[in-house]
């Protein structure tokens, strides 16, 4: 029987040397693209990289020891409610790496226009509630490896920025948003860009995005640093074939994905309860602020006729001194006029006594 003859794979075994050199990134290789050099044989993604390659490979090849391996990258999937979130960040701080919510951080692309979050789990009546420290940082789109929320701005802006700086002007601007509100000021809407329109859409309705916005937003966890060098675990992407695909074509791999299997029943008791009381909150908010709105038409209403009646007592007392004034007019007018005609009987006796 004759033995086939077994392949002897270069350092990076069936993984494109090229791409784990220039991208920093685990890109299984084709083998109808592989080539040999030194009786080693390499696998590469695309044609350009196998050319690439062909053209210098000495500087795609380990010198000093075995090749250094990229940082650890997961995507973490499951049923909405099966638990993500709590068992990524977990995960993430155990194995020293950033942790990533997508769906929160296409909420922050867009709260600094919306001021507010948008989807069905948050209603358009509904008031953000006062959320604890804890709680923000659980919220939080990223976080390092130490568990503290990182923030980033922008579709092309990756630079995270220190927490506290973040907290002051995040302070500053609820503050300027408070004060307009008590001077009374309409705050005018932001119009959004395309790209802003199609995140709000997708957490509206979970409209797809187009690839030209996934460019800007996921790629830069693969690409840029720090995240390029320490890893990460994604929560909540892909979630469709589409955005599975849109990965493998830019070359944006995981090591690892995590499948997270939940019964339907466990996922109803988890959910079930908090969402109750969410809603029995704000239903009792809305009861409140129809009483607020109530008791302030009230008091409005009150004071218009409060000021009506001090206005009609005002003009009654006005009608009364008039009418006081002209009586008094009257009298004096009747007193100087029984003085002229007692002075003009006078005279008339006097001239009679004369004639006599």
């Amino acid at each position: 029987v004759r033995k086939s003859k077994r392949k002897m794979f270069g350092d990076t075994k069936h993984y494109d040397p090229v791409a784990l050199k220039q991208k920093f990134v685990l890109w299984p290789g084709l083998a109808e693209l592989a080539a040999r050099y030194r009786e080693r044989t390499y696998y590469f993604a695309n044609p350009e990289n196998r050319e690439t390659f062909l053209e210098n490979p000495t500087e795609f090849l380990s010198k000093n020891g075995p090749m250094k391996p990229p940082p650890l990258r997961l995507v973490m999937l499951g049923a909405r409610g099966a638990g993500k979130s709590l068992h990524s960040r977990q995960l993430a701080q155990h194995l020293g790496i950033f942790h990533i919510s997508f769906k929160e951080r296409l909420q922050e692309l867009i709260m600094a226009k919306t001021k507010k979050k948008i989807g069905p789990a948050y209603p358009e009546d509904e008031e953000e509630p006062e959320y604890s420290p804890e709680e923000i940082a659980a919220m939080s789109a990223i976080t390092g490896p130490d568990g503290q929320p990182v923030t980033t701005t922008g579709l092309t802006d990756s630079a995270p920025t220190d927490t506290s700086e973040a907290g002051e002007t995040a302070t500053e601007d609820k503050e300027a948003e408070d004060g307009q509100k008590e001077e009374g000021e309409t705050e005018e809407e932001i119009p959004l860009t395309e790209d802003e329109e199609a995140i709000k859409n997708n957490l509206e309705s979970e409209d797809a995005l187009s690839p030209d916005v996934l460019d800007k937003i996921v790629p830069e966890w693969w690409n840029k640093e720090p995240f390029k060098s320490t890893g990460f675990i994604i929560e909540g992407f892909p979630r469709t074939p589409d955005e599975a695909r849109y990965m493998a074509d830019q070359g944006l791999f995981p090591d690892g994905a995590v499948l997270l299997l939940v019964e339907d029943t466990d996922i109803i008791d988890r959910l079930l309860p908090p969402r109750l009381a969410k809603w029995r909150v704000n239903r009792n908010r809305r009861i409140a602020k129809k009483e607020r709105a109530k008791a302030k038409k009230k008091k409005e209403r009150d004071d218009l006729i409060a000021k009506r009646r001090a206005e009609l007592e005002a003009e009654k007392a006005k009608l009364k001194e008039e009418r006081r004034l002209e009586k008094e007019a009257a009298r004096q007018a009747a007193r100087e006029s029984g003085a002229e005609e007692s002075g003009a009987e006078e005279e008339e006796e006097e001239e009679d006594q004369i004639a006599r």
